[in-house]
């Protein structure tokens, strides 16, 4: 990375005619993760090495360029004067040599004469901050929803990325995996609305999330519990998918398979690697909230839809509610794929929202949960082995990835739709709603 020192810094600034205070906006921020060594991950030992904060610009003409500085104090806090109205630059920290310490993404700079504040700088932030500028050697930031991006790392996957750097010196690899798994997801979730009826390109949800991502990093730095905070984050970006156009049914459609492109491609890239092997089981584990979360609004709105008896819909609700908690509690893949099950369970019982809904009590054992596995089955065996068989001598498009996932997923709705007859159902669209819920979800893979 190209370090400017301030004196550098102040001369370019002026040579834009940008010293004006009205073009000017004060980011602040702190950097975390206590004393010891470290490295670019923001391990421990950040607030004791890093010197001095840069702003990186990712696009327009400033692209790759630092565009302010400003100094750490003790405490690891900072305040830059950067340029207003920048979208998607990284706040790097680095140490009197100049080597990256940590880094965050700031989604924009905002209105001049405006204060805006980063998410503290850990492990977490500086992934999503090493995956972005990944991605960008490739292709534009305009094309990156670093919003989705950021929503896809979780704080132990970091952990772990970091653990592996620390341990051998570098994790470009684990970086690269991530930064592909993240684009053939976000390329999913493109396809998958668009295969719904919604087209969105990644700016367009990126600019809709933007408030609700805003809102976060402003809290996570008042040191707010981070449950409630991702609660409400979550709760926010759902809302604004749905003021585009995106309903619960079709946002967790679209999750669904943007997890599975997301851990086909992270486990495909990394398979063999031992060193990897927790990486992956961590970054497969943080899909899982994504998956329960887009899960549970939809199942809630179904329970909501007047199909059900008060009694089955405060079954479906506590279902719906119970997925989550445990999700979120889950501390390993299995832990979370058990709360799939549970859920699962619940909406195929015997005495459930689907069996409410059969007309004829007799075939739903022998027709309905039977025709179920068998057409999943065949997904599960299916859309992973897809995936993988992309690869070859080079790595396969995020397009491609995406395609695959999304025909696969095309083909299990209409072959679950061949197998079971409308007439079974005194709802067969909630019947069936609910039968994709219980079956394609974090649980096969």
């Amino acid at each position: 990375m190209k370090t400017l020192t301030p004196l550098m810094v102040l001369a370019m600034i002026a040579c834009n005619g940008a010293e004006d205070p009205d073009a000017m906006v004060t980011l602040s921020g702190r950097v975390t993760d206590g004393q010891g060594t470290q490295a670019r991950l923001a391990g421990p030992g950040s607030v004791s090495a890093a010197s001095e904060v840069e702003v990186l610009a990712t696009s327009g003409a400033d692209a790759g360029q630092v565009v302010a500085t400003g100094s750490v104090d003790a405490s690891g806090s900072f305040t830059i004067d950067a340029p207003a109205e920048l979208q998607k630059v990284v706040v790097v920290a680095i140490d009197e040599s100049g080597e990256r310490v940590g880094s965050v993404i700031v989604e924009t700079t905002g209105e001049a004469r405006g204060t805006v504040t980063t998410a503290p700088i850990d492990a977490e932030t500086s992934l999503e901050s090493e995956v972005f500028l990944k991605l960008t050697e490739s292709m534009d930031a305009e094309q990156i929803d670093t919003i989705d991006l950021r929503k896809r790392i979780f704080a132990d996957f970091a952990a772990e990325v970091r653990g592996i750097e620390e341990a051998n010196g570098d994790a470009d690899a684990e970086i690269d995996a991530a930064a592909h798994a993240i684009h053939a997801a976000q390329e999913t979730r493109l396809a998958a609305f668009a295969e719904g009826g919604t087209n969105l390109d990644a700016e367009a949800l990126w600019t809709a999330m933007l408030d609700a991502m805003t809102t976060l990093s402003s809290n996570l730095d008042d040191g707010a519990g981070a449950m409630a905070v991702y609660t409400d984050f979550f709760d926010a970006a759902l809302d604004a998918e749905e003021d585009l156009g995106i309903d619960a049914r079709l946002a967790s459609a679209a999750e669904s398979q943007a997890s599975l492109a997301f851990r086909a491609v992270l486990e495909s890239e990394l398979e063999g690697r031992v060193r990897s092997e927790s990486a992956v089981e961590a970054g497969v584990h943080g899909t899982a909230t994504l998956e329960a979360w887009t899960t549970e609004r939809h199942t809630l709105v179904i329970a909501d839809s007047g199909a059900f008896d008060s009694a089955t819909a405060a079954q479906l609700e506590l279902a719906a509610s119970t997925l989550v908690s445990d999700v979120r509690s889950s501390a390993s893949v299995t832990d979370a794929r058990l709360a799939f099950d549970a859920y699962s369970d619940t909406l195929l019982s015997s005495n459930g929202p689907i069996a409410s809904l059969t007309i004829d009590d007799t075939l739903f054992l022998d027709v309905v949960v039977d025709t179920l596995f068998d057409v999943g089955a065949t997904f599960e065996a299916g859309v992973f082995a897809d995936v993988d068989g992309l690869y070859g001598p080079s790595d396969p498009e995020a397009e491609v990835v995406a395609n695959t996932v999304v025909d696969a997923w095309a083909d299990f709705e209409s072959d679950l739709d061949g197998a079971l007859a409308a007439s079974l159902f005194t709802d067969p669209q909630i019947a069936t709603d609910l039968m994709v819920e219980a079956s394609v979800t974090f649980a096969i893979d």
